[in-house]
């Protein structure tokens, strides 16, 4: 490869149209549309929607899926597990049967086309870190290794992990968007971190593995800051390593998500979660947060995208110093009081008035930022004994490769957008994937930030996005029934690499 840098496609100055697009967004985010529910009357609905499931769905979903809930749903304790598995109406039971019944109707629904786009997409999540090819000769996990299915619905991008159906030796997640999201492609790398919270569990021992790494990197640190003392409910005998092994611990599952869709969507993951985080609290991003919440604190959420994308070695540093900047800048832009140094990362605990808010620990922001370095690094890019001596990166990560065949594609959508992009392959016959189109419509939106509210057949960037995926999904060996479980288990070795001549 040539020594010359990549010219990135996302600069500093776009932060201007970030502005505009997180306002577009917000239509999405909170004009949410409450579709009909998928309505069950008793063993009789749920029966005939799990037997059609049989005729829709691939035969790699009979196994993990289908022959489980079948045998779950015909047992004389229906009514029994209904209301377990569906208590005061909300549950995973009615999300499974809602994932077969909106791809049996989705021919005559307006989503249908964004329906087939999301499934590629989850699909094509799981194959990078979960597939033969991607798992570099380590051996394939203990747990779920079948894509999850898809929903539409809610107000707030969620899954049901595969554990749910573990009782009765069902392995199947389900991953659901807002309906409103089908409008805009720049919040589905949101769901990318959904895909991640089955991802991380189907290796036994990874999420501990993890929290034990990063706690001995942390005590054993020799930075000043880390080694500085903390009042903590009072007392000042403990040290901002020992904190922050303790706070990354109790949100590891969730911030290894994070750092997991980074690998596999790129750079663009940080900005579809800054999307949503600032439309969720009034264009601030906090440096507090509840002792109860179990995500990672939004503005660390940040820093971590910024120092995820420092460490892809792979990807051009003038490509990697122009996202961080742009992370740097959103930082700048949107965080309290609007500077890391001087602000205070709070942990805090709320009273029974909800107003009233007990600190239960407050240290400077930028000790807390200095333990996100270490946490990128053993997350991402350590080699782990549950791994087989390999690290995430290693299965999947953000390359040149990458980044080239994205701005390419990003190129086509803002020059073309009523037509789909070219997804055959690349310049050099690389393999196009759902995730290089998702990345690529996420940075064109950037650039070009008009969404097209409940418009599926508009000119948008999102719905030439849709008809892309769309065409993927339609050309997969795996929706068309082939015994395989992942597309790139399909793909041909050549004996060398060539290009195509060009006339």
């Amino acid at each position: 490869m040539s020594q010359d840098s990549i010219d990135p496609i996302i600069t500093l100055d776009d932060i201007n149209n970030f502005e505009e697009l997180k306002k577009n967004s917000r239509s999405s985010i909170h004009n949410i549309i409450y579709s009909e529910d998928l309505k069950i009357e008793g063993q009789k609905d749920a029966l005939k929607v799990i037997h059609t499931g049989f005729t829709e769905l691939p035969n790699v979903y009979r196994d993990s899926f289908l022959n489980p809930i079948l045998k779950f749903i015909e047992t004389e304790k229906y009514e029994d597990i209904f209301e377990l598995y569906n208590a005061n109406g909300s549950g995973p039971l009615l999300d499974w049967l809602s994932s077969i019944n909106q791809r049996i109707v989705m021919g005559k629904q307006p989503l249908s086309k964004a329906t087939k786009a999301f499934q590629e997409f989850c699909q094509d999540i799981f194959d990078g870190y979960l597939s033969l090819s991607s798992r570099k000769g380590a051996k394939l996990p203990e747990h779920q290794i079948i894509a999850p299915l898809v929903k539409w619905g809610g107000d707030t991008p969620y899954t049901w992990p595969a554990t749910m159906g573990s009782t009765f030796d069902m392995k199947m997640s389900i991953v659901s968007l807002p309906s409103t999201y089908s409008d805009n492609i720049a919040l589905w790398p949101l769901c990318a971190h959904e895909c991640y919270h089955d991802i991380i569990q189907a290796d036994e021992g990874l999420l501990n593995e993890l929290e034990d790494v990063i706690y001995k990197e942390l005590m054993e640190d020799p930075s000043d800051e880390l080694k500085e003392k903390i009042l903590w409910n009072g007392s000042n005998s403990s040290s901002v390593a020992k904190f922050a092994a303790k706070y990354w611990r109790m949100t590891m599952e969730e911030t290894a998500a994070d750092v997991c869709a980074l690998l596999n969507v790129g750079p663009c993951a940080g900005v579809s979660f800054a999307l949503l985080a600032l439309s969720l609290n009034n264009n601030t991003l906090e440096s507090s947060s509840s002792i109860a919440d179990p995500h990672p604190n939004e503005a660390l959420r940040i820093s971590l995208a910024a120092e995820v994308t420092k460490q892809f070695e792979e990807l051009d540093l003038t490509v990697r110093n122009e996202y961080v900047k742009f992370f740097d800048q959103i930082m700048s832009k949107y965080m309290k009081n609007n500077n890391k140094t001087e602000n205070n990362f709070v942990l805090y605990s709320t009273f029974l008035d909800l107003v009233n808010k007990h600190h239960d620990v407050e240290i400077p922001y930028r000790y807390m930022e200095k333990t996100v370095e270490i946490v990128a690094r053993v997350i991402g890019f350590t080699k782990l004994k549950s791994l087989e001596n390999h690290s995430l990166s290693e299965f999947n990560t953000w390359t040149n490769h990458d980044q080239i065949l994205t701005q390419r594609i990003a190129d086509q959508f803002l020059r073309n957008q009523k037509e789909p992009a070219e997804t055959v392959a690349g310049p050099d016959e690389q393999e196009v994937y759902a995730t290089h189109i998702v990345a690529a419509a996420t940075l064109a939106s950037i650039k070009k930030p008009n969404i097209a509210i409940r418009q599926p057949n508009s000119d948008s960037i999102t719905n030439a996005a849709l008809i892309t995926l769309e065409q993927l999904y339609d050309t997969s060996p795996v929706w068309k029934g082939y015994s395989v479980i992942y597309r790139s288990d399909a793909g041909k070795h050549n004996i060398i690499s060539y290009k195509k001549n060009k006339t």
